[in-house]
């Protein structure tokens, strides 16, 4: 493992920290380095999945609420809806936007790697640009296998690289010449964004991460390219 890779492995492991850090412009960040577009890409993941009534629903990685107020929005009243984090900063700008949002949520301190939850809890889990962050990955998707309902879905929307090298090229190019320096920038530290574009060109995706899933028994699983392939949309279940 040279320099790099072991200074992005330290940072996974306290990726906390980065958030707490960038809290304050976190949202700022997001919405002018996506151009907006990771509003629409949450509400997609909202659509996607099952509205039942008396749903469970579990947001890992619920940053400062975006992707579970997007499901809340969608889903029948009385769903009781948790969102999860390792940031308390995080959890913080979560609680606020829930309030000013007037809606319902639990909102939790904690690790992917060790839900505090027990078997069977959640109906549909859903995760956006967080499961890049865990240091054992193989070790979250069995987590979340345990928790998930028989016939219980995941949902997780992350960064993925363009297959075709037309379009891969300049998305390398704008990920370190344009969100690092930009990032950095409206954060006020660059770390944090070198840390981004670094785990999202290691991370794997595709078929890659397909069977990840597999290995944590899950099945009925279904990727959605977006982004002209910057994001990809997994969806998948646990076996009834």
């Amino acid at each position: 493992m040279n320099g790099a890779d072991s200074r992005i492995e330290q940072m996974r492991k306290e990726s906390w920290k980065i958030f707490d850090r960038i809290a304050k412009r976190y949202d700022l960040a997001n919405r002018l380095l996506s151009l907006g577009l990771d509003i629409g890409w949450r509400r997609f993941l909202a659509k996607c999945i099952a509205k039942k009534e008396r749903m469970r629903l579990l947001d890992c990685a619920t940053g400062s609420g975006d992707q579970l107020i997007a499901c809340l929005k969608q889903l029948p009243r009385g769903t009781f809806a948790v969102g999860l984090d390792p940031s308390r900063e995080m959890l913080l700008l979560a609680e606020k936007r829930l309030d000013k949002e007037k809606l319902a949520a639990t909102l939790v301190h904690g690790s992917m790697e060790e839900l505090p939850f027990e078997e069977k809890s959640f109906d549909c889990i859903t995760i956006s640009f967080g499961i890049r962050n865990v240091p054992h990955v193989d070790l979250a998707l069995a987590e979340i296998a345990r928790i998930l309902t028989p016939g219980g879905e995941l949902a997780i929307l992350e960064f993925s690289l363009p297959k075709s090298p037309l379009l891969r090229l300049p998305y390398l190019l704008y990920l370190r010449h344009v969100l690092v320096p930009v990032g950095g920038w409206l954060a006020g530290t660059r770390e944090p964004y070198w840390y981004l574009a670094t785990t999202i060109q290691q991370f794997p995706h595709g078929r890659a991460f397909e069977e990840l899933l597999k290995n944590a028994g899950l099945s009925s699983i279904r990727s959605y390219s977006l982004a002209l392939g910057a994001v990809t949309l997994y969806l998948a279940k646990k076996g009834g």
